[in-house]
């Protein structure tokens, strides 16, 4: 196709043609859906699909991506329902800033969500400890603290009265018809 402005121009070409596509790196597509205005973490997951489809090299997940999916994966519940269900052990503003990336709190907070968003701490704590770590080196006076393994038998944390509370009232409908059985 020749160039409008200049007849007889070479013909103007795009790099990914659909014989020859090509997945743009985790940081041009970062830079891509902020120009666009979005916010690039919700398109981080379709991008390491295409990349995956594509067989191209994986850049590894971040804890505020892989966060951010597993909140997806959830369903997206809002804040409000999240601190209910740790029985307010997080605040809203606390899990805000996780899901968010905006501060790194300690390791017991994100551990709290996890749980929340019915995810696995195994995989969660190796991405705080490096997102820590890069913290630390970035701030020259952070260290990393040990992190005692979360205990296995336990999926969710203990809630408290007013989480008894807010389970049953949730759940009070069902209970009832199951009464009736």
């Amino acid at each position: 196709m020749p160039s409008p402005s200049k007849p007889g121009s070479p013909p103007v070409t795009c790099p990914a043609s659909s014989s020859d596509e090509r997945v743009p790196s985790w940081p041009v597509t970062s830079r891509i859906a902020r120009a666009c205005g979005t916010n690039p973490t919700y398109l981080r997951p379709l991008w390491e699909k295409a990349a995956d489809q594509r067989g191209a090299k994986k850049e590894p997940p971040t804890l505020q991506s892989a966060l951010r999916y597993l909140h997806l994966r959830a369903g997206k519940p809002d804040p409000k329902q999240i601190a209910a269900s740790t029985g307010h052990a997080l605040s809203e503003h606390e899990i805000t800033q996780l899901l968010e990336g905006t501060e790194l709190l300690d390791w017991e907070p994100v551990q709290l969500l996890v749980f929340a968003l019915e995810g696995e701490t195994t995989y969660f704590e190796p991405l705080w400890r490096t997102t820590f770590q890069a913290t630390a080196k970035a701030d020259h006076k952070a260290s990393v603290p040990h992190i005692a393994a979360p205990p296995a038998a336990r999926k969710t944390p203990a809630p408290g009265p007013d989480g008894v509370f807010g389970l049953l009232a949730q759940f009070s409908a069902v209970l009832a018809q199951a009464a009736r059985c």
